[in-house]
């Protein structure tokens, strides 16, 4: 399994990955929720480009109906290494307050 995007910044309520799920919910059903899954531990991944190293771990979310089941195909992104599950949680409930949010960490990427 590869990612969408090489690496996808977290940057609370205004990153690039809010926006991406914020686009997915306006254009889904009434009652649709969010489900993000995140690896427990980061490591050090080589860049495409050869360029270097960062310290990243995979993310994937897809967008789910009322009784949470997968209404989106799953997007992959890398997302900081020091990024927690509590932090990605806590900025979709701020941003999305009516909305069924799951984040959970059963995801792997291999």
């Amino acid at each position: 399994m590869t990612p969408d995007h090489a690496v996808c910044s977290h940057g609370g309520t205004n990153s690039p990955l809010i926006q991406s799920i914020s686009k997915a919910l306006h254009a889904s059903s009434p009652g649709s929720g969010v489900r993000v899954s995140i690896e427990r531990s980061a490591a050090w991944i080589s860049l495409r480009d050869g360029s270097g190293r960062i310290w990243a771990k995979g993310l994937c979310w897809n967008i789910i109906d009322g009784v949470g089941r997968d209404v989106t195909q799953p997007a992959l992104v890398l997302v900081h290494g020091d990024l927690k599950p509590e932090s990605i949680e806590s900025d979709l409930r701020v941003t999305f307050p009516s909305i069924r949010v799951v984040v959970d960490n059963d995801i792997a990427f291999q």
